[in-house]
């Protein structure tokens, strides 16, 4: 029995796989890559603790910190400094007796608080509450870490819904 050969332009399709399989693995590799890379730098840490700048202080800030309808608890008198940002009074309301612990993720203006008073962000989804805050009544939606805050300031973070 005689086998057929297969024909030139068979033999050009058939070779012509193995080729591709290069391509393919690199951008596998590298989206692999680039996914451990996004979520190693987005690991949830405690930020740097905030020193003020040196000179006296010409103001103060409030922060209440809302874990549940009617559950409050309120942080006076909170240094202002130039400079200062809701991250910054957070910190401040930290070193205060009883003051929240908190965590937060990322860096910069990229900045998130996830986790106050043992009260975690529950992610997406119309029931998810998560931390939000608000500044003399606004909400806001910059990172904390950069949204500056002004003498006579209240500020609120709330455990809650998105509405």
């Amino acid at each position: 029995m005689m086998l057929d050969r297969p024909s030139e332009e068979q033999n050009h399709t058939t070779n012509r796989a193995p080729w591709r399989l290069g391509p393919l693995v690199a951008i596998a590799l590298g989206a692999a890559a680039l996914a451990i890379w996004q979520l190693s730098s987005t690991t949830a840490t405690a930020p740097p603790p905030w020193t003020a700048p040196a000179g006296d202080a010409a103001g103060t800030v409030e922060m209440v910190v809302e874990t549940a309808p009617g559950e409050r608890r309120v942080y006076e008198n909170l240094a202002w400094q130039p400079g200062m940002t809701v991250l910054h009074a957070l910190q401040q309301a930290k070193k205060e007796a009883a003051g929240p612990q908190f965590t937060t993720q990322g860096e910069g203006a990229n900045t998130m608080v996830v986790e106050i008073a043992g009260f975690r962000n529950e992610g997406g989804g119309a029931e998810a509450k998560n931390w939000l805050f608000f500044q003399n009544g606004e909400p806001v939606f910059a990172s904390c870490a950069v949204q500056a805050v002004e003498p006579g300031d209240t500020i609120l973070w709330k455990f809650t819904k998105l509405e």
